[in-house]
This record gives C-alpha cells, structure tokens and sequence, in this order.
C-alpha cells in the first residue's frame, strides 16, 4: 500500500511539473504567433508600397507622354528645327 501511496505522489509530481511545461508552451507558441504576424503585416505593408509606387510611376510615364503630344502639337515647328539641326 505504501508502494502505490508513492507512485500516486510521484505521478502527481510529474504531472504538475508537465502541466508546467505545457504553460510554458502555450506562453512561447502565442509569441511566436505574434512575432509571426506581425511579420506578415509588415510584409502586406511593403506589397502595398510596391503597388502604389508602380501606380504612380505609370501615372507620371502618362503625364509625360501627355505633356510631350501637347508640347508636339503646339510646337510643330520645334520638331521640325530638331530634325533639320540634327542631319548637318
């Protein structure tokens, strides 16, 4: 009887100190959790910068384009002198 009365206090033991450790599991797994989503928001923040800095730059390449026809087509004249100047 003595035998299982320290058996059942060694299981106890063990299982305290398990219950423990599963604590300190669940403690370091939420902030791995954490770190990993922060991770994945800093991420989605930098595709979003990327995306905007491509609109933007489609946007001033359609600038430019527009000023130069609108250039061109008040300015006729000015192609025309480029041209010339550049054969001699």
């Amino acid at each position: 009887l003595s035998r299982v009365h320290n058996n059942q206090r060694e299981i106890e033991s063990l299982s305290r100190d398990c219950a423990h450790l599963v604590q300190q599991h669940v403690r370091s797994t939420a902030k791995w959790t954490k770190l990993v989503d922060q991770f994945n928001d800093a991420l989605k923040e930098l595709g979003d910068v990327r995306n905007w800095a491509q609109v933007i730059e489609r946007d001033m390449l359609d600038v430019a384009a527009t000023l130069e026809l609108v250039h061109s087509s008040l300015h006729p004249n000015n192609l025309a002198e480029a041209s010339a100047g550049d054969s001699t």
